[in-house]
């Protein structure tokens, strides 16, 4: 909760987990026939950041769940249960909080987070 009692805010809070930049490895990195899947499944991470980005600019939270959901169904499937997870928690974030939920506090919290774990499987592939 905020200051003036809202659990509203404009920008991404602080949090401990955007210190931790230690490369993140998929669980099935070692699978050598899956790892040009992998590059190409990362190296869309860029692109999916904007357009995350875009959608809490333009206060779109429909297009932000579609994002995290789409996010939520493949990140286990490519070795990272955690980018699942984070996106879950995003998109069970932005149905409580409804229509404003681009800029709840619970929602910037689980964003902020799941784009610290992208920049962490992007560092792990180099």
């Amino acid at each position: 909760m905020l200051a003036d009692g809202s659990t509203h805010m404009t920008s991404p809070p602080e949090d401990s987990a955007a210190q931790n930049l230690a490369p993140l490895h998929s669980e099935r990195a070692s699978m050598d026939s899956f790892l040009p899947l992998l590059a190409t499944y990362v190296g869309g991470f860029a692109e999916q950041e904007e357009m995350m980005d875009r959608a809490l600019e333009q206060a779109d939270p429909v297009e932000l769940r579609t994002l995290v959901h789409k996010l939520k169904g493949t990140g286990a499937g490519y070795g990272y249960p955690d980018i699942s997870a984070v996106a879950g928690t995003c998109e069970a974030a932005l149905i409580q909080a409804g229509p404003g939920g681009t800029r709840d506090l619970a929602v910037l919290a689980a964003h902020s987070e799941l784009r610290v774990l992208m920049v962490r499987a992007k560092k792990a592939l180099g």
